[in-house]
């Protein structure tokens, strides 16, 4: 459904980057501060602090004043919060990072000649590295089997020695480097506000996709990210019930008749490994929560939000 994102005057050339944070004050400095010293000149960033606790709007407020923060009072997780931005924005183009990634200087400038080549590439994507082992990569884009709902991920945690430096045509990258026209987005939507956290950016790619789009990983554009990020799945059962419920909710929505094989294949065989994982390794709550995301996912198809003390929220809220 083709709508405008603003009233607002787009400015040519101009790249908005948008991404939400919570409580990470150290990483987004440091990725504030590789976006400063990118070659392309014509750069506005627009953060959603999602409720933090540790000053990071305050803080951000005080060392970029030309930093636009969006200061939202509940977690609005991932979909939520960057709509917001970009809805914010004023860009001719739109690049969606995640706040623990530093950006080579020349990569935006790399991204952008790449997605202006062609009309029908739809978004770029670009080489990750891990930010600890920055010869080491993270992934180069990935393909879905829609079948089994397995992802196979290029490059991933292979020593970088030049492969993978050309252009090529994925179906889907990580949500830390999706750069696209802003026409794009207001031709094929924003991210779906039903998922939380996980999967979105998928769903986009696929999205996007299905639209007649290419995406392509440039092979020259690098960017760092952090191993690991949040906590293990095994070690923060709230991770857990939303990836299971977003990875669900992903298939049924983007599957189509392939359900009829993936859902009882996933039942029969990912579905108790996974539960027997959790169960041998002691880990009772995320046993119990991935089984919730799960039946969630398939029955419970609405979106929300959560409160300083993780207490689900209806949104919008209504006062």
């Amino acid at each position: 459904m083709q709508f405008k994102i603003n009233n607002k005057q787009v400015e040519k050339d101009m790249v908005s980057v948008v991404f939400p944070t919570m409580n990470r004050i150290e990483d987004l400095i440091k990725c504030i501060d590789s976006l400063n010293a990118s070659t392309h000149d014509k750069i506005e960033i627009i953060i959603a602090d999602n409720g933090s606790t540790d000053g990071s709007a305050r803080t951000i407020k005080k060392i970029y004043p030309g930093v636009i923060i969006q200061e939202n009072k509940h977690n609005l997780g991932s979909p939520i919060a960057i709509n917001n931005c970009i809805k914010e924005s004023k860009g001719e183009f739109i690049l969606r990072l995640d706040d623990d990634e530093i950006v080579e200087p020349e990569t935006i400038e790399r991204m952008l000649e790449v997605l202006k080549s062609n009309p029908k590439i739809g978004m770029v994507g670009c080489l990750y590295f891990y930010t600890e082992e920055p010869n080491l990569l993270r992934m180069a884009g990935y393909d879905m089997n829609m079948w089994i709902g397995k992802t196979k991920v290029y490059g991933q945690d292979q020593e970088y020695l030049g492969q993978l430096s050309q252009n090529i045509e994925r179906d889907a990258t990580g949500g830390g480097s999706h750069l696209a026209r802003r026409s794009t987005f207001e031709e094929i939507g924003l991210y779906d506000e039903t998922y939380f956290l996980n999967y979105e950016d998928v769903d986009w790619c696929l999205r996007l996709r299905k639209a007649g789009y290419k995406i392509i990983i440039v092979g020259s554009a690098r960017m760092y990210h952090k191993r690991g990020g949040g906590m293990s799945q095994k070690e923060n059962p709230f991770r857990v019930y939303l990836l299971n419920r977003a990875f669900i909710l992903f298939m049924k929505k983007n599957a189509g008749l392939k359900n009829i094989f993936f859902l009882p294949f996933f039942f029969a065989t990912k579905f108790p490994l996974t539960i027997f994982q959790f169960l041998k390794s002691g880990h009772l709550e995320s046993a119990r929560v991935a089984a919730m995301g799960v039946f969630d996912g398939l029955f419970h198809e609405e979106v929300f939000i959560f409160d300083k003390d993780k207490n689900k929220l209806k949104w919008p809220i209504r006062n």
